[in-house]
């Protein structure tokens, strides 16, 4: 029988559209189970939820010691707090980790700020007994961290900021908000980023344009931005530290942190500028800058350098 081609060109269409559906099908199983493992990363975490008037926070505390407070960056929670600190605190710590204001399991409340964030952890601590801690924050959490020195300076001992967020200009351009709320709460459209076009999310870790990155480096960035996954989890709080935490930097009364401070940043830090940090730091009564040569905003290639110093830092600040 002649298939006349009227009839061939619907069998191709048709062919094309099963096609599309197995590839689509495919797809998503594969998107389902590898969701699942990042989802279940987490709540397998023995995190624990304090509320109080002051609200709701997530914590996880590790170890026995010396008391640590973990503060993490954007698109963080727990689970980020404790990869930023890996391998740079020996035993003899009491290291406890939180999540921020809108990231995991911590709601973010109707009128968040970086100073209700900072007396929600002097509850947490608290609550814990402990009446003075170390601090250590990364990037986007130093806003918290430094209203905390500065408004309860007898809560910290010392405090630790690397590749802080800083008053100044800076060359980050970001996203519509509208298209930021659809965006960081799609774990779909991230995990299809993360799986197919990973390295476009390179710049937003903080890798220098033009760096050239070692296998090792480059396995570190990788893993690093798959922790951005679930992202409908972080969303809340990432929206929040773009367009309200971040900025509200300006605000912080730098001299009332009277608490020993180590600034570090690296010149070639993209996100969280040098001569930002460089000058936040003249501000603060009793810190000292370490200025990595390179590394960006994540100090690639510098663990020598930046866990050397934070060590003896926090053990004689």
């Amino acid at each position: 029988m002649k298939i006349g081609k009227g009839n061939k060109l619907a069998i191709f269409f048709i062919s094309i559209g099963i096609l599309l559906g197995i590839i689509f099908l495919a797809l998503g199983l594969k998107y389902r189970k590898e969701i699942f493992v990042f989802h279940n990363a987490i709540d397998s975490l023995p995190t624990q939820i304090y509320a109080s008037d002051c609200g709701e926070i997530e914590y996880l505390r590790v170890g026995t010691g010396e008391p640590l407070l973990v503060i993490h960056g954007i698109f963080g929670g727990i689970d980020q707090g404790i990869a930023n600190v890996n391998g740079i605190f020996p035993e003899g710590y009491d290291q406890i980790f939180i999540s921020r204001y809108g990231y995991l399991q911590s709601p973010l409340p109707q009128d968040p700020s970086p100073q209700k964030q900072a007396a929600l952890y002097v509850c947490l601590l608290d609550h814990l007994g402990l009446n003075q801690v170390t601090v250590i924050a990364h990037s986007a959490g130093a806003t918290s961290a430094m209203e905390l020195a500065a408004r309860y300076p007898d809560r910290v001992k010392a405090l630790v900021l690397v590749s802080p967020n800083a008053p100044g200009t800076v060359d980050v351009t970001l996203p519509p908000q509208a298209v930021a709320q659809t965006m960081f709460h799609s774990d779909f459209v991230f995990w299809m980023i993360t799986t197919y076009a990973r390295t476009s999310l390179y710049g937003t870790m903080g890798v220098p344009v033009g760096y050239s990155l070692s296998p090792s480096e480059k396995e570190l960035v990788d893993s690093l931005v798959q922790t951005v996954l679930p992202v409908s989890r972080r969303g809340d709080g990432a929206i929040w530290d773009m367009f309200v935490s971040n900025p509200a930097v300006s605000e912080t009364e730098f001299g009332n942190i009277q608490a020993p401070t180590l600034v570090v940043s690296a010149v070639d830090d993209p996100m969280a500028l040098y001569q930002n940090a460089q000058a936040m730091s003249k501000r603060i009564p009793n810190a000292a800058l370490l200025t990595v040569p390179s590394g960006g905003h994540m100090l690639l290639g510098q663990n020598e350098l930046v866990i050397g110093t934070i060590r003896d830092f926090v053990s004689h600040p």
